[in-house]
């Protein structure tokens, strides 16, 4: 019982440190962070990242695993977690783009 208490009151002050920092945070870091702390593995390294300036998805999408390792990340669950979201990202943002490029209109 005292166990899930302190669980409890860790996890309400992790929340209250999350708010206060994401005041200081731009939305794109903001959505960053919330993506780290969605997936539980990952949600440590949101300082690892932004010690290495990774701080928004845009940043995210350029780094390879070498980069990954760099950083100091060397569990190779969380290694494929974070390259596998790089690819979402940039297989979205070649949608996106390709989409952008299409016009409807039968190429005229």
């Amino acid at each position: 019982a005292q166990l899930s208490q302190l669980q409890q009151q860790v996890n309400a002050l992790q929340q209250t440190v999350n708010k206060l920092m994401a005041k200081d945070m731009t939305p794109d870091q903001q959505q960053f962070k919330a993506w780290l702390d969605s997936t539980r593995q990952l949600a440590a390294y949101y300082d690892v990242f932004v010690e290495h300036g990774v701080t928004e998805f845009s940043k995210l999408s350029t780094i390879n695993m070498q980069d990954i390792k760099n950083m100091g990340i060397d569990d190779m669950h969380h290694q494929m977690m974070i390259l596998n979201k790089v690819l979402e990202l940039n297989q979205n943002q070649n949608q996106i783009e390709a989409n952008e490029g299409n016009t409807g209109f039968a190429g005229y």
